[in-house]
């Protein structure tokens, strides 16, 4: 029976012409998806393939950007180890990571440092001395701040073209610099020319920089980061030489992928970094991606070369097409007889099973045209057939295969086993890897080598028979692509366990799913994945105290993971055996290609050691402020360009200058101009190394204009690396210790002049002996003479006035013998007014000014007096037309500081007595001379120059002191002031013996007088008072004399005496024979000139006949009153 799909109402001739139309209809149709469905097949695999390397080609190259990045921040961590890294230390470490070979397209590591604009010529001259005479910061110009570029490495000449370039001088390099600054983690700059560039393949170039800041430092706030700053660490990198030196893991497979990079987000020309291909005018396949990078997006469009396109096989697609044109035709012809005739229907039955023959023939040309590789093979495991696939990935053509086994596609161990595999199959019905998909295995080509496949193998039955079909697809990219990730991989990981700090990750869920060696040390993290409700049991989180708990939310990992940016965080870890360690943190969130947060990462440093360094660093700086402030002399930091850096406040008040001010000027507006050469050529040899210090006496000029004189001792203080930094210098202000030297210099030379006084005083009054005691010895034979007696008066007063000035001469030398007592100051005073008016002319007006309450003094009333008349005398002669003479007296008391102001004065109450004229004045260069001995300014023959050289002797040898003031044209005041007493007081008197009959006496004097002349005077005198006188010239002498006549009444000794024997000692000696004897010392020194003391009376020399007879006298008496109380 017929079915007819047609309405049978239909004519037949209708139906019969229709059904043609209508079976080549569906088959045109059929023809046409299956076309549709293969092209488009085709398409996606190609499409799928280029997407595939466009990915790989983006890790590749922000795998390698975070490489570099990552290495950039070991020449942080280095810089980080020190506050000096020198150019020799800079070069070992980048020679260590072996740039060329590990960083391809890498110019070089350098150090860009940070330069005030006050420090610019000190540091040029620096970087000259270290080696580089010709170096310099460019390009020229005042600015706001300088970084100069000073190490780069390798230091070849391309990059010697860069050595000292300000990179803060361009826009572009500046803008990431300072980004860098504020973030303190990685910056990229935009699209630049390098200064490396020559006129030879120019490239576009970008720059990486990194921050490194002072140790120890503070970077919570942006103003922090700027103080703290140092410099950058950068690298350079030519766009070109980078992106093929990255691409050339490539090699292995033709890349075939138009590549052009663009700085930003706008493909233009001007943003244009890299292309290296121009001839795609109409790829097949294109893609567009951004990705950001060190806050740099950089844009990437991928375009499919022609060669790539060719790869679109739309042969199969094509065949199709024709075959089911062809088929459709020949169904219709078909119709159309069968329609007519039975044996057009045996025909078309015939035509049909042609046709299907056809069909088979075109789902061979469908096989041959696939990309996967299909082989059949039969029960015994040869082959049996082959597509063009397999010849295009393995290279076997069929007639290399029909007929043979499998296994020679196959390398070991899978050659040898798969006949086991098939047989176990044929005998069990059961195989390992039939009908499961395809798997990864390893195909041998025909020339041997090896390549990975993905292979797929199902039974299929025909005529009762088994047999295999295998179906492999060339995954050999895939694999590269996968080898290229796990070489990325396994390159990150080596720098994660690598590197000091420690990187803790978490997924979206908080959960820690990475952590390096270096996290695990720091905290004690076991090695599985850790949730945040575990965190505790193995750490402690502080704040930078130290001492408060963080709470969740400041974690950093927490807050990255909220999206917020974690920038040196500083807090403290206290693990689990209670070590804390604090920590430093920067972290941000993860997110993938769609912007969907994936979880977060954050970097940890231990600035433990370092944080207690920089501690350590600080209060070893504090405590050097500390001496440098508080230091008793000047100290000065100084540049190598002459200016001040820094000065302590002892410097300031030395040279009368505030600091600030200070600091603007160099140590040359200072320096004394005559002392300023010897300085100078002092620091050149310091700077050319020839002397390691030096010290030097120079002047100084204050800021009143005023000098003074200091030692200088100046250090130069280098880098590591010897280059200068700065000088040193310590200013110690001698202007006291030259005032003391002068006082000791005056006081010598005041004490050898009163030494050679006191010795010539001692022989002139030897010699005033001889003379007064001839002279009374003929006066006393001349009573009845009075013209001759006249004339030996006149002889005796001049002997006299000799004997005055020898006391003249003790008086300075301070070794009279003074009588002190108590004296009230005003009624001194008051008692020498008539005297002086005597003394002084009547045009000169006297006037006293007797303070009250006034306190007494104890002093020599004689020598008192003298002093005020020799000041007197000196008013008048400086006022000869007359003037005013002012007597003052005071209560004074003197402290330290006026005690170290004159160092005659001693702390403590005075009495002071002033005598003031209105005469002349003494000039300013006269002043220091007028207490030294024979100086005068009056003209010749009316003064000794003695007058004043008695009353400083006398004021000293009192205990007191004296100044003067005096001003030229105005007048003079001198000023004695004596030490205060409590006693009470006794009238002022002379020390003259009374007027009284000279007195006679008897006895036996033994006289000892070493000067012959001396010794025959004395004794003529003491026989003619009256005395039996026995003489020897020295103390064995006199003691042989004793021994012969033992009776003697008296014994009469100079003091000073040749032999071994003073007149002390022979007395002691003599008391030990006639311990009753009495003595009678004389001597031309005073008593104080004697260690012995006042044992014995003293009579000075020369003496009277009246003196000598009143002396004899009080030693008999008073032997004579010991015997009565006896």
């Amino acid at each position: 029976m017929t079915v007819s799909l047609l309405p049978k109402n239909w004519p037949v001739g209708f139906r019969t012409a229709i059904a043609p139309l209508l079976a080549g209809a569906v088959m045109f149709g059929l023809t046409l998806w299956a076309w549709y469905l293969v092209d488009r097949a085709e398409i996606n695999r190609l499409e799928a393939h280029f997407n595939d390397r466009v990915v790989r080609i983006e890790n590749t190259v922000k795998v390698r950007l975070m490489a570099y990045e990552q290495m950039l921040r070991a020449g942080v961590a280095l810089f980080n180890t020190s506050e000096q890294i020198g150019r020799h230390e800079w070069r070992t470490f980048v020679e260590s990571l072996n740039v060329e070979d590990n960083y391809p397209g890498l110019l070089g590591i350098g150090f860009a440092k940070r330069i005030e604009p006050a420090d610019k010529n000190a540091y040029i001259q620096g970087i000259q001395a270290a080696g580089f005479p010709d170096f310099r910061i460019w390009p020229e110009g005042e600015r706001d701040s300088y970084s100069t570029i000073i190490y780069l490495e390798p230091f070849n000449d391309r990059n010697q073209r860069a050595f000292g370039y300000d990179m803060l001088s361009e826009p572009t390099r500046r803008a990431a610099m300072e980004r860098a600054r504020q973030t303190n983690g990685a910056a990229m700059s935009g699209k630049i020319t390098l200064v490396q560039e020559t006129d030879v393949d120019v490239q576009a170039g970008f720059l990486v920089y990194l921050p490194v800041y002072q140790a120890g430092r503070s970077l919570t706030t942006t103003a922090a980061r700027s103080s703290a700053l140092r410099g950058w660490i950068y690298s350079p990198f030519r766009m070109k030489d980078f992106i093929e030196a990255t691409l050339l893991q490539f090699e292995h497979e033709q890349l075939q992928t138009g590549i052009a990079i663009y700085d930003g987000t706008a493909d233009t020309e001007e943003a244009l970094m890299f292309r290296n291909d121009t001839t795609a005018v109409s790829p097949l396949f294109s893609k567009q991606l951004s990705f950001k990078n060190a806050g740099r997006v950089w844009t990437m469009d991928f375009t499919s070369l022609p060669e790539f396109d060719a790869g679109l096989n739309q042969s199969s697609s094509r065949i199709i097409l024709l075959s089911g044109l062809v088929i459709t035709l020949l169904i219709m012809i078909q119709v159309w007889l069968l329609g007519n005739t039975r044996n057009r229907a045996l025909s078309l039955a015939h035509d049909i099973s042609g046709a299907l023959g056809e069909r088979e023939a075109h789902l061979r040309g469908i096989m041959d045209n696939m990309s996967e590789g299909v082989t059949t093979i039969d029960e015994a495991g040869n082959v049996t057939s082959i597509n063009q696939a397999v010849t295009q990935i393995l290279g076997y053509h069929p007639e290399d295969l029909l007929g043979r086994n499998v296994n020679s596609l196959m390398p070991e161990p899978d050659h040898g086993r798969h006949d086991t595999y098939i047989q176990n199959y044929l005998r069990t019905g059961q195989g390992k890897i039939l009908g499961i998909g395809a798997r990864e295995v390893t195909a041998r080509r025909k020339d041997g080598s090896e390549l990975p496949v993905e292979l797929t193998i199902n039974v299929m039955q025909s005529r009762g028979r088994s047999g295999f079909i295998g179906v492999i697809r060339d995954i050999s990219e895939r694999k590269a692509a996968e080898w290229e990730i796990d070489r990325s991989r396994k390159l990150l990981q080596a720098i994660l366990d690598n590197m000091a700090d420690g990187i803790v990750a978490c997924d979206a869920e908080g959960t820690l799913s990475l952590f390096n060696p270096a996290t695990r040390k720091l905290h004690g993290l076991p090695l599985q994945s850790l949730p945040p409700e575990s965190w505790a049991k193995y750490f402690s989180l502080y704040m930078s105290d130290g001492e408060t708990l963080m709470p969740t939310s400041e974690i950093p990992l927490m807050r990255a993971l909220k999206g917020e940016e974690v920038h040196n965080v500083e807090m403290v870890i206290e693990q689990v055996g209670g070590k804390k360690l604090r920590i430093f943190a920067n972290g941000q969130a993860m997110y993938d290609k769609r912007g969907e947060k994936i979880g977060a990462v954050v970097s940890m440093r231990d600035g433990t050691e370092q944080f207690e360094i920089q501690r350590a660093l600080r209060e070893s700086e504090e405590r050097f402020r500390k001496a440098f402030q508080s230091a008793g002399h000047g100290i000065a930091m100084v540049g190598l360009d002459g200016r001040f850096l820094d000065a302590n406040t002892k410097l300031c008040e030395m040279l009368g200058e505030d600091r600030e001010t200070l600091l603007t000027c160099d140590f040359q507006a200072f320096t004394h101009p005559d002392d300023l050469d010897e300085d100078i050529a002092f620091k050149r040899q310091l700077m050319a190394g020839e002397i390691e210090s030096y010290q030097m006496e120079k002047r100084y000029i204050r800021k009143d204009g005023s000098v003074f004189p200091a030692i200088l001792s100046v250090g130069l203080v280098q880098s590591e690396n010897r280059a200068p930094l700065h000088f040193v210098s310590q200013i110690a202000d001698i202007s006291e210790l030259r005032e003391s030297e002068a006082k000791f210099l005056q006081a010598q030379k005041m004490e050898t002049v009163g030494n050679l006084t006191g010795g010539i005083a001692h022989d002139f009054n030897n010699i005033l002996a001889i003379i007064l005691g001839n002279l009374q010895l003929i006066e006393r034979r001349l009573a009845d003479q009075p013209k001759l007696a006249k004339f030996t008066a006149t002889a005796i007063e001049a002997t006299t006035r000799g004997a005055d000035l020898t006391r003249h001469l003790l008086a300075f030398s301070r070794r009279q013998e003074l009588e002190p007592k108590v004296l009230d100051a005003n009624e001194f005073v008051a008692n020498m007014e008539n005297i002086l008016r005597r003394t002084l002319s009547n045009h000169i007006k006297i006037q006293t000014n007797l303070a009250t309450n006034l306190g007494r003094i104890k002093a020599d009333p004689a020598q008192l007096e003298s002093a005020l008349l020799n000041l007197a005398i000196n008013a008048r002669d400086a006022m000869p037309e007359g003037g005013q003479l002012l007597i003052e007296t005071s209560n004074e008391t003197f402290d330290a500081a006026y005690a170290e102001r004159y160092a005659d004065a001693q702390p403590g109450p005075h009495v002071c007595i002033s005598v003031t004229d209105s005469g002349t004045g003494i000039p300013a260069d006269k002043i220091k001379s007028i207490f030294q001995p024979f100086f005068t300014t009056k003209e010749v023959g009316k003064g000794t120059g003695l007058g004043l050289s008695m009353v400083f002797g006398f004021v000293r040898q009192s205990g007191g002191h004296i100044n003067v003031y005096s001003e030229v044209g105005q007048g003079t005041r001198f000023r004695l002031c004596l030490p205060h007493t409590d006693d009470q007081p006794a009238r002022a008197g002379n020390n003259s013996f009374p007027d009284a009959p000279l007195q006679t006496g008897s006895g036996t004097i033994l006289l000892i007088e070493d000067e012959a002349q001396v010794r025959e005077t004395t004794a003529l005198l003491l026989e003619d008072l009256g005395y039996t006188v026995i003489a020897a010239a020295d103390g064995p002498s006199a003691l042989q004399s004793l021994e012969v006549q033992p009776d003697v009444d008296l014994l009469f000794t100079d003091m000073v005496m040749p032999g071994g024997m003073n007149g002390h000692q022979l007395a002691e000696a003599v008391h030990q024979r006639l311990p009753d004897l009495p003595v009678l010392l004389t001597s031309g020194y005073p008593r104080d000139a004697f260690a012995e003391g006042r044992k014995f009376p003293l009579l000075n020399k020369p003496y009277t006949n009246q003196g000598l007879a009143q002396a004899i006298h009080l030693a008999l008496d008073t032997k004579q009153s010991q015997e009565e109380t006896q």
